[in-house]
Order: structure tokens, then sequence, then C-alpha cells
């Protein structure tokens, strides 16, 4: 089994026999799914929390999406919209902006 294929803009792309055999549960397609992005999710979550100070919450937050992302991996629809690299990314975007939004309100309510 392939965990990557090339797309036409030469990056990597979770192979689709891998992904449907991550989403009937096998273990070690769901591991290469977290080791194929994983360096993605790492790199998005130290740009978007490491300027506002929050750096040491990538790890946690890298392995809270993986750890959604498998469990939701089911779910995903690759003839939807989205490709599944996209779809993971969205996962920790959205999980790095609410620890920063709650972060910021917490920040607020301190300062009044």
């Amino acid at each position: 089994m392939r965990p990557h294929a090339q797309t036409n803009s030469g990056r990597s792309e979770f192979d689709t026999e891998a992904l449907r055999a991550a989403q009937r549960g096998d273990r070690l397609a769901l591991r290469r799914l977290i080791e194929h992005h994983a360096g993605a999710v790492f790199a998005l979550l130290s740009r978007l929390l490491g300027p506002a100070g929050h750096g040491a919450s990538v790890e946690d937050l890298a392995q809270e999406t993986m750890l959604r992302a498998t469990t939701a991996i089911g779910r995903f629809d690759p003839s939807g919209p989205a490709k599944l690299s996209t779809w993971v990314l969205t996962i920790a975007t959205r999980l790095g902006l609410c620890l920063l939004y709650t972060s910021d309100a917490a920040d607020e309510r301190s300062s009044v």
C-alpha cells in the first residue's frame, strides 16, 4: 500500500487506497495518515501560535488535531470539495484559532 501519491503540483497527497484503509480502521493506515500530515500540521500551528506567545501549545494542538482527524476520518468524503490535507489543516486551524480567541478573551477579562 502506498501512503501517498504525487499530484500535478508535485505535492504529495495521501493515496486513495490508503485513505479507504484508514476509514475502515486499519491501524497501519491511520499511523501513515498521521505521519503523512504531522509535519504540515505542526508547521501551520507553529506559524499561527508562535508569534502570539503560544508556542508551548503547538505540540498539544498538533496531537489533538490528529486525534480528531483519525476519529472523524470515516466521515471524510474524498469526492467532496476538499482534499484530505485541506481537511486536516482546517481542523488544526480551527483548534489554533479557538485557543487564540479564548486566550484573548481571558486577557480582556483580566485587564478589566
